[in-house]
């Protein structure tokens, strides 16, 4: 088929890629020497299909079989489902490093393919001028891996007729679309120079090589951005590895560890980054890659000062063991640290309602809302609470409506954390704005703190468990919980609605 651009957009992103340098013309890529061959798959409007990106993976894997050096590809496009399809062409084989846009929705919201669990994708965030997250920029700790630049991106495009051409041959553009190629021009340069390292490694590089950016309210895996010199630095001497990794405090959901910060190069010089990882067996070389990997660890201090951490999202009388790597500015990663292991905190319950009992001292916010006891749908074993109407099984009553059901007070005598634990059935409107299920506690009666918000289960029951005590102030000795059913508006209210047990 037709392979030239027709958008002007693939144009734009290999002029970053590799645009010729020192020749007094235009913009310099960030490598020079980069041959790029293309596959289209999307139209002059910019839509495509699935299938059609499923062959152009399969075209590349074939030239990187045949011995083509295809070391990178560039996708600056997403959207759509996940597809077991896609993700197979870009698992592979051959390994190819696939560097992917996370996404313009200025959401932590995953966008495929660059959130498919791929160890060969590198996820990408887009920055401005000031080193600050672009206010479109996709985010998200669990499945961004860094940031580049992508605000007033100046690169060459096509000369005729078409969404981005200019008869200059150059023009502007913002986008993750446009922070991608620089990451995937990084990637061919380093290959270009450390022709011996995998995939693994060249990621690596780019990833512990990155700035740490100050911005708080968005992050990536690293909440970095690219810094291409790190990554090109000949560095051969790893970190020296942690020795005293301790933990000092146990909670039921977390654990706070310390330990003494190594260096750059052995104990020389602050080191770029930490990986620290638990599981439930003790962590070795040979399972270190299946550790669930903590996110926000500090930013490693110099040589000698003590590193803390507390870890939540653990689940109580549970024992976990913990390792860590230090990482340099090249993607040198130390040795193992020595294991340090411990169980959570079993608590002890101080409240516990199975719905079998009645109402009890539940309360329900009016007479004519919808919250009450039904044997429609339970988990243990026969009733539950349920934001609905039993007879029609929905919460459809011709106008907007809305309920809170409210618990007793519960004693809390001098806890530093506290566990609110139930389990939820809910079909509701899928658009998020509307149909809202949320959880909320107070520990005075009147002032109330959202604690979480689902939207729906799947037609299936879920159990929850929320941590209270970094959010909430427990010192009053007490709290209630409400959950709090909101249609908003009067349509769509056909659905079954929300079951609590």
């Amino acid at each position: 088929g037709e392979i030239m651009d027709d958008y002007g957009h693939g144009t734009h992103g290999a002029g970053t890629i590799g645009a010729i340098g020192n020749n007094s013309t235009g913009v310099v890529g960030v490598n020079w020497n980069v041959r790029i061959v293309a596959c289209k798959f999307l139209s002059a409007s910019g839509g495509g299909t699935t299938a059609n990106a499923v062959k152009c993976f399969q075209y590349v894997n074939k030239l990187k079989e045949q011995g083509v050096n295809v070391v990178a590809t560039n996708n600056s496009w997403g959207g759509g489902s996940a597809s077991q399809a896609l993700y197979e062409a870009m698992a592979g084989p051959p390994s190819i490093i696939h560097v992917c846009a996370a996404g313009n929705s200025n959401t932590d919201r995953i966008q495929y393919p660059a959130a498919y669990d791929l160890d060969n994708i590198i996820s990408v965030a887009a920055t401005d001028h000031e080193d600050l997250y672009a206010s479109f920029s996709n985010y998200g700790a669990d499945w961004v891996d860094l940031a580049a630049p992508g605000v007033d991106t100046y690169s060459t495009v096509p000369d005729g007729n078409c969404a981005m051409c200019d008869s200059s041959g150059y023009n502007l553009a913002s986008g993750t679309s446009m922070a991608t190629p620089h990451v995937t021009g990084a990637v061919a340069l380093v290959f270009s120079k450390y022709k011996e390292l995998s995939n693994e490694q060249v990621k690596q590089r780019l990833l512990s090589g990155a700035d740490q950016l100050p911005e708080q309210s968005k992050k990536t895996l690293t909440n970095g951005r690219l810094n291409l010199l790190n990554a090109m630095e000949d560095d051969q001497t790893p970190p020296a590895a942690v020795t005293n990794l301790t933990i000092t405090g146990l909670l039921m959901t977390k654990m706070e560890l310390s330990w003494t910060a190594t260096g750059d190069d052995g104990n020389e010089g602050a080191a770029n980054g930490y990986d620290l990882r638990y599981a439930l067996t003790p962590i070795t070389e040979a399972n270190w890659a299946q550790a669930f990997q903590v996110e926000n660890e500090p930013q490693p201090q110099e040589p000698g000062a003590l590193e803390t951490m507390t870890v939540g999202g653990l689940q109580p009388g549970v024992n976990y063991y913990f390792a860590i790597r230090v990482a340099d500015n090249a993607g040198n990663l130390s040795e193992l640290s020595n294991i340090a292991s411990a169980s959570t905190s079993q608590g002890t319950i101080v409240f516990q309602d199975d719905m079998e009992s009645g109402k009890g001292d539940w309360t329900v916010s009016e007479e004519d809302a919808l919250w009450h006891l039904s044997n429609l749908r339970a988990n243990s074993p026969s009733n539950s609470w349920y934001y609905g109407q039993d007879d029609k099984r929905n919460y459809d009553t011709g106008e907007s409506n809305a309920g809170f059901l409210t618990s007793p007070e519960i004693p809390l005598a001098e806890a530093d954390e506290a566990l609110l634990v139930f389990s939820e059935w809910s079909q509701v409107q899928e658009n998020l704005r509307f149909d809202r299920t949320r959880v909320q506690v107070s520990t005075d009666g009147n002032s109330w703190k959202t604690v979480f918000e689902s939207h729906g289960t799947a037609d299936k029951w879920e159990q929850r468990t929320i941590s209270l005590g970094d959010d909430v102030d427990l010192s009053g000795g007490s709290l209630q919980v409400r959950f709090w059913f909101d249609t908003v508006n009067d349509r769509f209210n056909e659905f079954e609605g929300w079951y609590v047990d």
